[in-house]
């Protein structure tokens, strides 16, 4: 399994995407995923910064991995026309993506949301999101891009492993893959032994950490610096090698499985590299022999 960090580390930090390129590979991690939504929003760049960071991935010998995008209109909505407005937001990341010579875009909240305003309840949203992701990853195989599913940190819909296999099976799209969130999963009290259920589709982790966990009416995704949170690793881990995960990712033609770091602990990073670096070191030390290079 190779190692990858999100770049929003850095811009919270005040770095660009350009510039800590060479910050994470002097920190030798070789894969970069991108955030595609709020403040930061690399798909909007204009076509010869789009250009410079991909020649620049090139030079460093770096690869995209994934870009993450939360859509403000509802995956789930009662409305096809909100339904299809979702997808419409999302198809300039996942070109991004495909332009920087990435893998995966995760449609974060494909499920959809459960919203009063409309009497809209969690199921019904869930019901709808299926004829979403399915519209959405018929365009994105038609582009040569590989759509990602990944569990939210608490409640909603994607609450559980057994509900993002029901998408999976439910769609049927060949380019259509799971992500495992480990500190998602840690907030959703999953077990993993688990992750087993999603078989050969789970083939992408992210490594976050959280401290926020026993009160379930105060439970919050921190994204603190690994390590600094409760997140079960050495056991996620063991359970990431059982199912033989990077088998998963060589199976699906993409060389190796990548697990990415996010951290994005505060409003400001002041010493985005400390953070990489102290959550790099402590991952390593959970996982002896997992992560190479």
């Amino acid at each position: 399994m190779k190692l990858g960090c999100s770049t929003i580390t850095y811009q919270m930090g005040g770095v660009s995407i350009y510039d800590s390129l060479e910050r994470l590979k002097a920190l030798e991690i070789d894969y970069v995923d991108f955030p595609g939504y709020g403040d930061y929003q690399p798909q909007h760049y204009s076509t010869a910064e789009k250009l410079r960071i991909s020649k620049r991935l090139e030079q460093l010998d770096m690869h995209a991995n994934s870009i993450i995008y939360l859509p403000k209109a509802n995956p789930g909505s009662f409305s096809l026309e909100e339904r299809l407005a979702a997808i419409e937001e999302i198809k300039p990341a996942a070109l991004f993506l495909r332009d920087m010579g990435g893998r995966f875009v995760i449609f974060c909240e494909s499920c959809g949301r459960p919203d009063y305003a409309t009497d809209l309840d969690r199921d019904q949203a869930y019901e709808n999101s299926i004829d979403t992701t399915k519209r959405f990853c018929e365009w994105a195989e038609k582009e040569g891009i590989n759509v990602m599913l990944e569990l939210i940190p608490y409640g909603g819909n994607f609450y559980k492993i057994e509900r993002m296999k029901d998408t999976l099976d439910r769609v049927g799209a060949p380019n259509l893959w799971a992500n495992i969130d480990l500190g998602h999963c840690y907030l959703q009290k999953i077990n993993g032994k688990r992750f087993a259920a999603l078989g050969d589709r789970a083939v992408s982790v992210h490594i976050s950490d959280n401290d926020a966990v026993g009160n379930e009416g105060c439970v919050m995704e921190a994204d603190l610096i690994i390590g600094k949170g409760y997140t079960d690793f050495k056991s996620y881990f063991r359970y990431l090698q059982d199912m033989d995960i990077d088998g998963n990712a060589r199976k699906a033609g993409f060389e190796e499985a990548v697990a990415t770091i996010e951290c994005v602990e505060d409003e400001f990073i002041p010493n985005p590299d400390y953070c990489i670096l102290r959550s790099r070191d402590f991952i390593i030390s959970q996982a002896p022999g997992l992560f190479y290079k």
